[in-house]
């Protein structure tokens, strides 16, 4: 039944035009590689294939694998040794043909200078995955702002809010900030510099598709940069995300930390990166608070209300992060993205919402390119 319907779909969608030369059955020795085997025997497709809806990606990844059929009929992939292993606990992430595109042995380094407190001001190099979107105010060149933040997950991309996204006025990305306000971040004595910071174009932005600007469901988004970041300096370095056993950690009642340069306790935007340590909260409590407003779902996360420990306005797009073991090596893995609160932060009692990247990570590999 399933290989029927699947023709059906699949055959449907582009057997018409390879009958009249236009797919390209490919080698596997290609730069994917593999080996050229029936799709239903390869892992990776099996999952795209059982996937509710079928990913819009599905089509496209198939005609630049496909190497063959089956009896006229079946469609045959090129599979990858990756894809064909049994990944535990139903990760498919890993298996996933962009997996390679994220830096896992080299992703959220832990500073020397990394303390563990509830909140305030961080040091320089704490977080070197925190990113700037920089937006057009004006009709000058000089009329620009900082007004949403992000991180950078690897040489190419930065995550972040989908309502941060306005493409008419974002101009660029800066990378390696710390204090928005000086011109070098040095020690107070004018010493021990950090790199200059690192201002990037866009190349495209991309949000998801299920994105409503009236509820701020699926609310995240990427940015590509124009140029690769420069990785080498210590200032610039991408943050880890979840994959295998922690997409299905459960962080209710942990503390996580969120940073950003929003708007603090004295009314004002700060110059300086601050971060929060705040509560993961069951997501039945946002319910309750936002259920009204705004649909709730699986796809986020529900922390905070801790008084005075908040993320707020100019944090949006930020990271949630925290720290655990990748591999064999303590790391920091980001968890969520700032997305809404209250319209006052840090009120006891009222946690804000944030988007669970775990849920969207099969979402961020499909819309990732070398």
């Amino acid at each position: 039944m399933k290989t029927s319907s699947f023709c059906a779909f699949f055959l449907s969608a582009f057997f018409t035009t390879a009958t009249q030369g236009r797919i390209q059955i490919n080698s596997c020795r290609s730069s994917r590689g593999g080996t050229c085997i029936d799709v239903w025997k390869c892992p990776y497709y099996v999952n795209l294939l059982n996937s509710k809806p079928r990913p819009p990606t599905l089509i496209p990844k198939m005609k630049q694998n496909l190497c063959g059929f089956v009896n006229r009929e079946t469609p045959k992939v090129c599979c990858r040794q990756l894809d064909r292993g049994v990944v535990s606990g139903g990760d498919f992430i890993t298996s996933h043909e962009n997996f390679h595109l994220l830096p896992v042995d080299s992703c959220g380094p832990i500073s020397h200078s990394t303390r563990i407190t509830e909140g305030g001001r961080t040091s320089p190099r704490e977080f070197p995955w925190m990113a700037l979107i920089a937006y057009k105010t004006g009709d000058s060149a000089e009329d620009g702002d900082f007004k949403c933040g992000g991180s950078l997950i690897n040489e190419r991309y930065v995550l972040t809010a989908a309502h941060c996204l306005d493409e008419t006025s974002v101009l660029g990305i800066r990378l390696g900030e710390y204090d928005i306000q000086t011109e070098k971040d040095c020690d107070p004595r004018g010493q021990n510099c950090e790199p200059p910071v690192q201002d990037i174009l866009i190349d495209k932005i991309i949000i998801h598709n299920g994105y409503n600007p009236s509820t701020y469901s699926h609310d995240i988004g990427l940015i590509r940069l124009a140029t690769p970041a420069n990785l080498n300096l210590d200032n610039v370095k991408p943050i880890c995300l979840p994959y295998g056993t922690l997409l299905n950690v459960n962080l209710v009642g942990k503390f996580l930390t969120v940073t950003g340069w929003g708007v603090t306790e004295t009314g004002h935007k700060s110059m300086v990166l601050n971060k929060a340590s705040i509560p993961i909260v069951p997501l039945k409590e946002c319910k309750k608070l936002y259920g009204k407003f705004k649909p709730i779902s699986k796809g986020q996360i529900c922390a905070g209300g801790y008084k005075g420990r908040d993320s707020c306005s100019g944090d949006s797009g930020g990271p949630l992060q925290y720290i655990t073991s990748v591999g064999n090596t303590q790391r920091y893995v980001q968890d969520g993205i700032v997305s809404y609160g209250p319209s006052q932060c840090g009120i006891d009692g009222r946690p804000a919402i944030y988007t669970d990247i775990k849920e969207y990570m099969s979402w961020i590999l499909d819309n990732i390119e070398p």
